[in-house]
């Protein structure tokens, strides 16, 4: 499964049919699928697999991208068949648009909407667009300066609102910006994780490790999970062993 998926959406498999955990639902661009784009760049079955694909994910969640009452939020994660640093980093809370933040304010709250909509144009602009993370930095700064509090979570909903907005106009400088169609954010999310394969520091680090340089990567897209939804929301990644150190154990 790893040579077909992946080490992500193989690990993935793994939790769910070995450990029935629940694992959220998604779907997976094979290494194939990788070394297609490679080759060919995105074509039409891959346009026809994307949308297969996310249909997969509406018709599980009962939620829909792009609608205004119960979104859907999907993340992109590119994988190799082995943890390979160099890919793009993944992205998270794709799928967001007004009509969006308007859907999760009536599910989860102002707070809530408007805090994911800045994560997403975050990382959407730093994995995507290649925008630096200081502009953004930058931003929480002066809303905290300006509202007078010491934390983001403290920020008022006006000004989170302000937030989105100035958050936005940054991203608009680098590349084409933040495509404004939810579709297009997932398309392009998944594009950039596949052409990441081919930059010159990936290809260094797997000459570097003896790593081949086929298959390509997979990419996984499966629906969000929320780690700010409030006190008892949280997400993170379980080792078994020391990242560190190889030492076995949680």
């Amino acid at each position: 499964l790893v040579d077909e998926l992946g080490w992500l959406a193989a690990d993935l498999n793994e939790l769910t049919v070995r450990y029935g955990m629940p694992v959220p639902v998604g779907f997976t661009f094979t290494t194939a699928a990788g070394s297609r784009f490679g080759a060919d760049g995105w074509t039409d079955e891959l346009e026809a697999a994307l949308h297969e694909g996310l249909g997969h994910i509406e018709s599980a969640t009962g939620r829909k991208l792009g609608a205004s009452t119960e979104p859907l939020l999907v993340s992109v994660r590119p994988a190799a068949t082995v943890d390979l640093p160099g890919l793009a980093p993944p992205v998270l809370d794709i799928g967001i648009d007004d009509a969006v933040i308007e859907g999760l304010t009536d599910w989860a709250g102002e707070r809530f909407a408007h805090d994911t909509a800045v994560l997403f144009v975050e990382r959407f602009a730093t994995a995507v667009l290649g925008a630096p993370e200081t502009p953004f930095e930058e931003l929480r700064a002066t809303a905290r300066r300006f509202a007078a509090v010491d934390h983001d979570d403290e920020l008022p909903e006006l000004v989170m609102r302000l937030l989105v907005d100035r958050a936005r106009e940054v991203a608009s400088a680098f590349g084409d910006g933040v495509p404004e169609v939810p579709i297009d954010q997932v398309r392009k999310a998944v594009r950039s994780s596949m052409a990441a394969w081919s930059a010159p520091s990936a290809v260094a680090v797997r000459n570097r490790r003896g790593v081949a340089h086929e298959p390509g990567p997979a990419v996984t897209v499966q629906a969000m999970v929320y780690g700010n939804l409030g006190p008892r929301s949280g997400r993170g990644v379980v080792w078994r062993h020391d990242p560190a150190t190889g030492a076995p154990g949680l």
